[in-house]
C-alpha cells in the first residue's frame, strides 16, 4: 500500500512534521500558498506551491484530492490555524482514499474561534482569564468590568496575524484602548478583551496530546515555557519538560470531556493570586515542540500516520524531563532583549543553555532552513 501525507503549511511547525515523518521514510508532501516559509528550503518532502486556502478553497480541495489520486491513501496533517479551518470546511469535499483525525466540524470551528473556545471551555472549567468580547458601542461597560492593562486578542487568529503579525496588543490606559478598538473595528477584525495573568512566562505550562480516532489518549508531553518573542506575548523560544501532574490532568480531562480527537495542545498559567492555574488556549493542530518530542523518542506525527492505518496498540512513552527546546533563530534576540531590561543576569541565560536536546530549524541533518531563518541564504 502506497501511503503518502500531505502536510498543510510550510511555517515551522510545517517543516518539523514534515521532519519526523521523512526521518521515517514515510512520503510526504508540503504544500503552502507563501514560496518563502522555512519548510521550502528543507530537503526533506515534496514542495507544492499550493492556491491560498481562504481565496481559493475549492482549487485546492481538487490540488489535494489529484495529489490523493496518484496514491493509494493520502493522511491530510494541516499545520496552522488557517489550513485547520480550510479543513474543516471542506472535509466532506476530499476524497474517500484522504485520511485525518479531528473532532466533528462544529467542536473544531469553535476551538479555532478563540471566544467561542473560551465561552466552551467555560462549562466544563471555572478558573479562565475575565475576558468580554470585543465591541465599541459598549464600550462603557467594558471599563467598568475590567482593570487596566488589559490584552486585545483576536478571535481568529490566523486572520489577525495577516494584519497585525502578533499574537495581541497590550493596552495600559482608556485612551489608548479606545484607540486601538477603532482601528481594529476599521480593519473589520473581531476580538476579546482579556485580563492579563500576573507573572512571567515560566508560569505558563503546555500539555500536548494525540487522541486516537476511539478517543483514547496514546500520548502525552508536558512543558514548561522559558522564554518567549515578543517577550509579553508572544511564541516561545525555549522551553523545559517537566513533570507537572496537575496541568497534565487539567488539559487531559478538559479534552476528554470535549470527546476529542486527534493533536492537542493545552496551554494554563499558574496565577499567584490565588494559586491556580488559569486557562490560556486550545491548540488543534502540531506544534513547534513536536520537534522537542520527536528527539526523545516520541513521535507525534507518526502517531496520527499508525492511527489512521488502524495500528492502535500503542503504550505511552515516558520521556527525558529537565531536557530543552530552542529555537536559535529567535532565542537569541529574545535573551539579549531579557538581559537588557533586566529580566536575566548573563549568568542565569548562559545556564538556560544547559541540556538543550532539540534546536528548532537548526539541525544537521536539514541545515538550509535555519541559514534561511538567520539570513544567509534566500
Amino acid at each position: 500500500m502506497n501511503t503518502i501525507v500531505i502536510v498543510l503549511g510550510l511555517f515551522d511547525t510545517g517543516l518539523y512534521t514534515i521532519r519526523a515523518l521523512a526521518r521515517q521514510n514515510i512520503k510526504v508532501f508540503g504544500l503552502d500558498y507563501k514560496i518563502h516559509q522555512s519548510g521550502a528550503y528543507s530537503k526533506f518532502g515534496q514542495k507544492i506551491l499550493c492556491p491560498n486556502p481562504t481565496l481559493q478553497p475549492i482549487e485546492l480541495v481538487s490540488l489535494i484530492n489529484s495529489i490523493c489520486d496518484e496514491n493509494d491513501k493520502a493522511i491530510l496533517i494541516p499545520s496552522s490555524d488557517e489550513f485547520l479551518s480550510f479543513l474543516a470546511n471542506n472535509l466532506e469535499n476530499f476524497s474517500e482514499n484522504i485520511l485525518c483525525v479531528f473532532p466533528p466540524k462544529n467542536l473544531l470551528l469553535n476551538i479555532l474561534n478563540k471566544h467561542s473556545q473560551f465561552e466552551l471551555v467555560k462549562s466544563f472549567y471555572n478558573n479562565i482569564p475575565f475576558y468580554l468580547e470585543g465591541n465599541l458601542h459598549e464600550i462603557e461597560n467594558i471599563f467598568a468590568k475590567i482593570s487596566f492593562p488589559v490584552l486585545i486578542k483576536p478571535v481568529l487568529i490566523h486572520e489577525w496575524k495577516k494584519i497585525f503579525k502578533n499574537k495581541g496588543t497590550v493596552v495600559a490606559s482608556i485612551r489608548e484602548l479606545e484607540e486601538k478598538l477603532i482601528e481594529i473595528q476599521e480593519l473589520d477584525q473581531k476580538f476579546m478583551i482579556q485580563e492579563i495573568i500576573p507573572g512571567d512566562i515560566t508560569n505558563n505550562f503546555e500539555s500536548s496530546f494525540y487522541f486516537n480516532q476511539y478517543g483514547e489518549c496514546i500520548q502525552s508531553f508536558t512543558i514548561q515555557k522559558l522564554r518567549q518573542w515578543p517577550l509579553n506575548f508572544g511564541s516561545a523560544t525555549m522551553t523545559v519538560t517537566v513533570n507537572n501532574p496537575e496541568v497534565e490532568e487539567l488539559s487531559r480531562n478538559l479534552m476528554q470531556s470535549l470527546n476529542w480527537r486527534g493533536f492537542a495542545n493545552v496551554e494554563f498559567k499558574f496565577d499567584i493570586r490565588d494559586n491556580n492555574y488559569k486557562f490560556i488556549e486550545i491548540n488543534a493542530r502540531v506544534w513547534q515542540q513536536i520537534s522537542h518530542a520527536e528527539a526523545l523518542g516520541i513521535n507525534f506525527p507518526i502517531l496520527m500516520y499508525n492511527d489512521c492505518l488502524g495500528m492502535n496498540n500503542i503504550k505511552e512513552k515516558s520521556y527525558k524531563l529537565n531536557s530543552k527546546w530552542v529555537d536559535l533563530s529567535s532565542d537569541p534576540l529574545a535573551a539579549y532583549k531579557a538581559l537588557h531590561n533586566g529580566n536575566e543576569s548573563l549568568i542565569d541565560i548562559l545556564r538556560t543553555y544547559r541540556n538543550v536536546d532539540a534546536f528548532g530549524l537548526f539541525a544537521i541533518d536539514d541545515i538550509k532552513p535555519f541559514l534561511n531563518s538567520i539570513g544567509i541564504i534566500r
